[in-house]
Order: C-alpha cells, then sequence, then structure tokens
C-alpha cells in the first residue's frame, strides 16, 4: 500500500476519487451496462469501463448453477435474466457526449471492437493490451475525475 500516488485535484477530490475507485471495483459489466442505460434514461453522465454493449450475448453460454465468488453460494442464471438483460438494452446512445469510455483491447472476455463502434463519438481512452481487469484504471484516475467534474 501506499507505492502510488495520484494527485486527483483540490481538496477533496481525493476521496471523491477513492470512493469512486471502490464502487467500480464492485461494478461487473452488467454494472456498465445499467449505467449507460440510466445515463441514456436520465440524461447523465457516464464513465463506462470495459463495458459489455449486449450483455444478454456475452452471459447467453452462462446459463445454469453458478457459484458466487466471494460468498460461495450458489445460484441459478436462467433465461429469465437473459430477458431482463435484453430488456435493458439500448440500441443507439442519444447524446456521445455523456459518455466516457475505457477498455483494454486485450479484453479476453469482450470484443471491443464493437464497443468502440457504439460509442462513436464519445471520449474514450483505449489501451492497446490489457485484459478485462482494466489494471490501467489508476493511471486513468485525473481523466475520469475531469470528466466526471466538467459541467
Amino acid at each position: 500500500m501506499g507505492k502510488n500516488i495520484f494527485h486527483a485535484g483540490g481538496a477533496g477530490n481525493g476521496q471523491a476519487a477513492k470512493i469512486c475507485n471502490n464502487m467500480l471495483l464492485a461494478i461487473s459489466m452488467i454494472g456498465t451496462c445499467e449505467a449507460f442505460v440510466l445515463a441514456e434514461k436520465l440524461g447523465c453522465k457516464a464513465v463506462l469501463l470495459n463495458p459489455s454493449i449486449r450483455p444478454f450475448e456475452t452471459l447467453s453460454t452462462h446459463l445454469g448453477e453458478q457459484t458466487n465468488l466471494y460468498t460461495g453460494e450458489k445460484f441459478v442464471f436462467d433465461e429469465s435474466h437473459i430477458a431482463e438483460l435484453q430488456a435493458l438494452f439500448v440500441p443507439a446512445i442519444t447524446r456521445a457526449e455523456r459518455y466516457l469510455l475505457m477498455v483494454e483491447m486485450s479484453d479476453e472476455l469482450l470484443d471491443h471492437r464493437r464497443t468502440l463502434e457504439y460509442f462513436s463519438g464519445a471520449r474514450q481512452i483505449v489501451i492497446e493490451g490489457g485484459d478485462h481487469e482494466l489494471k490501467s484504471f489508476p493511471a486513468h484516475v485525473p481523466a475520469v475525475m475531469t470528466f466526471v467534474m466538467e459541467k
């Protein structure tokens, strides 16, 4: 701990960045899908990290019993969950300036060529290499905070 120090701006911005970082670590590709659905419905900004724009396709191969990685609890992921994800689908974004997209192109789970096309016109941070964990995120916190704080 304490190896990396990032200047996030004026007083209080560091705490905001820490909160955002903690929240982002807890969000999966479903969370980023829901973030851009909310941005479209509410007209707010969204920072999208390695998003799955069509999670109903991405996750359709994972139907059946699953195990929560954190609690070990078993649950069933079925067609009703896929239908819920399909109901959230946004065919096209309406205002690209509301979005900051960050992707690592060597993501082992998602093909981001479609993602880049879907979010064309949005601000984009495209990292060659990387993976789905988005390990380069800390280096981009200042850009994320700048985007979020802009009016």
